[in-house]
Order: structure tokens, then sequence, then C-alpha cells
């Protein structure tokens, strides 16, 4: 991109539809699972029973099984009261 010296707003300029499409594609294919798990404990660690070795910055995803029915009930808790903190989302 910024490469060939074309500077960032002509590089703009030339991205069409295609290439935006292909590299929100690309994006998307960066992130594992253990991203969105760790964007989960950072914004809702509260609910979550974090245990002291999960290292949330690996890229080794294989051990993520999922959230269990406890996880989703604590963070429907936690988010319930946020929007009635804030007052807002309703």
């Amino acid at each position: 991109m910024l490469d060939s010296g074309e500077g960032v707003t002509n590089f703009i300029k030339s991205v069409n539809l295609k290439d935006a499409i292909f590299m929100g594609g690309q994006a998307w294919k960066a992130i594992t699972p253990k991203i969105i798990e760790g964007c989960w404990i950072k914004g809702l660690g509260a609910a979550f029973d974090v245990k002291e070795n999960n290292n949330i910055d690996s890229d080794d995803d294989s051990d993520f099984e999922g959230f269990s029915e406890t996880d989703v009930i604590n963070a429907e808790a936690v988010w319930e009261k946020f929007i009635q903190t804030h007052g807002c989302f309703s």
C-alpha cells in the first residue's frame, strides 16, 4: 500500500468495492477464536471465571471449546447491570 509511494489519500481513492471486500475478508481471517475470547474477557472479565494460567495473547486456539452456560448467564447479568446503570441500548 504505502510502499508504492503514492500516499494514503491516493491509495484510498484507488480502492474499489472488490478491493475493500477482499481486504475485509483478509482481516476477518486473521481473527482467531482466542482473540474473540480475549475481547470478551477484557470487556466482561468479572463475568467470566478466568484461570490464572490463561494466556489470552497466545495464538494457540486449540484449547478453546466455547463458553459454558454459566459464562453466558453471568455475561447476561453483567450486561443487564450495565444497561440499567447507563440507561442505553434498551
